[in-house]
């Protein structure tokens, strides 16, 4: 979180993600999904949108959630953490990602947007020293060798726009390599105008974006979803219905996409951090010791964690969270602030929250996300092992009661077949054990069937175009359990 920026989130029209592809993306080959808006689009203030994702491990389920995460980093211009130079699939020059989305606006306009980019793993310059860097969870960590090139973006719009019925076509293309910064030419003059000096000045910041492993297009010296600091901002159409769709993206990247992947509670698990959501994005708070945060933040965390608290209470009675207040401290910038400590309260009794089980950790922790899809009609939060350390019962009643109640968008990976018992069927995918089909939607489960059945059924049968698990049997399995016995157990 940039604690110099403290303003609240920008309103949104209503957004889904409606498709994701996934090529060379770690053990995905090719991997297709196609949320439930995109074929039954859910009008805005409605139903919430859910994508529950199962599959053995290694078969590409983290895999959606690390696409997902990179994304976000994209969209909001941020530079996408070394680390993820490991996806790239071993045998692949590069990976392709493209995503989909619906915008539905409050007059009943829609809009199509897509977005697709290639990714590639390069070896950093001699010059860039090695030492530390920031990783996804804030934190420092050693930096790679290696760091991510995006090039190659695509952005494709349709829909109504500017009045008209608009054909779904590309509108920002940086594939070409002739002496322009991106095309269309008939967009580009709609983005930018016709100077000279700004192509030059784009030009520059697309050298910038490929050295900082940046969007180019998203890059916030290109665009900017606040003020006219972009150079789109300042030179194109700024009443344009293809600049508002573009910033609109922008805005839903940075402030709306919400991405926890297993590292996540894994720090929660090590006392180490909790990621926490609030209106100015996402809030880190050690769980080992205490942290200085800006003094006109800590009134409105209270305010979060009494909110968290009171859907907490409901589901571990006599269970809250809040802030200790220590006394003030200095801010990096050397402001004042004040210094505080995460701790729990059961039944009058104050405790530090590090203190509390793996379970209840990763409940807090998640919970202020949930609360923020299930309130958040523009709101999307993935999570990836959503069941971990949540009990069987808690985490139906959690799911059922976002896809009654919810209004945005939640997507989530889960070992725990409960979610397959309440969710409509037309909110879950599987994974497959053929990595150019990797993901796998079963259409046509009519309402009496049990899908938790029907899948350890599939699974068995093997009745399905696609296999959906590939695993020895069991007699294979107990003998190899006897050729590795260790010599003591002889």
């Amino acid at each position: 979180m940039d604690e110099e920026r403290f303003e609240p989130r920008d309103e949104l029209s209503t957004v889904r993600i409606t498709k994701a592809t996934l090529d060379d993306f770690k053990s995905v080959a090719h991997g297709e999904i196609v949320f439930s808006c995109g074929r039954r689009f859910v009008p805005a203030g409605t139903d919430s949108d859910i994508l529950g994702l199962y599959g053995q491990n290694g078969s590409g389920k983290t895999a959606l959630i690390e696409a997902l995460s990179i994304l976000h980093y994209i969209l909001s211009g941020r530079r996408v953490p070394d680390e993820y130079a490991e996806c790239i699939a071993q045998d692949a020059d590069f990976a392709h990602l493209s995503f989909e989305f619906d915008f539905q606006y409050p007059d009943g306009r829609i809009v199509k947007v897509g977005y697709e980019a290639k990714l590639a793993a390069e070896d950093k310059p001699d010059d860039e020293p090695m030492g530390y860097a920031a990783s996804t969870m804030g934190i420092m960590a050693p930096a790679s060798g290696r760091r991510v090139h995006v090039f190659d973006e695509v952005i494709r719009m349709g829909g109504d726009i500017d009045g008209r019925r608009q054909q779904y076509r590309v509108c920002m293309d940086t594939t070409s390599d002739a002496a322009r910064p991106f095309g269309p030419e008939s967009k580009r003059r709609l983005f930018i105008g016709n100077d000279a000096g700004v192509r030059d000045e784009l030009f520059v910041r697309r050298i910038q974006a490929a050295e900082r492993s940046q969007s180019f297009l998203f890059m916030d010296d290109v665009i900017s979803f606040r003020d006219d600091t972009g150079i789109i901002n300042r030179c194109g159409d700024v009443k344009s219905g293809y600049f508002e769709a573009l910033r609109e993206l922008k805005l839903f990247g940075s402030l709306y996409l919400f991405v926890i992947d297993s590292r996540f509670p894994a720090l929660a698990s090590a006392d180490i951090l909790m990621p926490f959501f609030t209106r100015y994005g996402l809030v880190f708070l050690p769980l080992a010791g205490s942290r200085v945060v800006p003094a006109k933040l800590v009134e409105h965390l209270k305010r979060e964690f009494e909110a968290t608290s009171t859907i907490l209470r409901e589901l571990i009675p006599n269970l809250t969270v809040g802030l200790r207040e220590m006394g003030p401290g200095l801010l990096k910038d050397g402001s004042e602030g004040v210094t505080v400590e995460l701790v729990s309260m059961r039944d009058g009794l104050e405790l530090p929250l590090r203190d509390e089980s793996d379970g209840v950790k990763k409940i807090v922790s998640c919970l202020s996300l949930i609360d923020s899809a299930f309130n958040g009609k523009s709101v999307t939060v993935a999570i990836d092992e959503f069941d971990a350390g949540i009990f069987e019962y808690l985490l139906g009643e959690l799911l059922q009661i976002m896809q009654e109640y919810g209004r945005g968008q939640f997507i989530f990976t889960s070992h725990n077949l409960r979610p397959l018992e309440v969710l409509d069927s037309d909110f879950i995918w599987f994974t497959t054990t053929n990595p150019k089909n990797r993901y796998y939607h079963r259409k046509n489960i009519r309402e009496s069937n049990n899908l938790r059945d029907v899948y350890f059924r599939e699974i068995l049968m093997g009745e399905q175009d696609e296999e959906l698990y590939e695993g020895g049997k069991r007699f294979r399995v107990v003998s190899a359990f006897r050729k590795a016995a260790p010599d003591y157990a002889l």
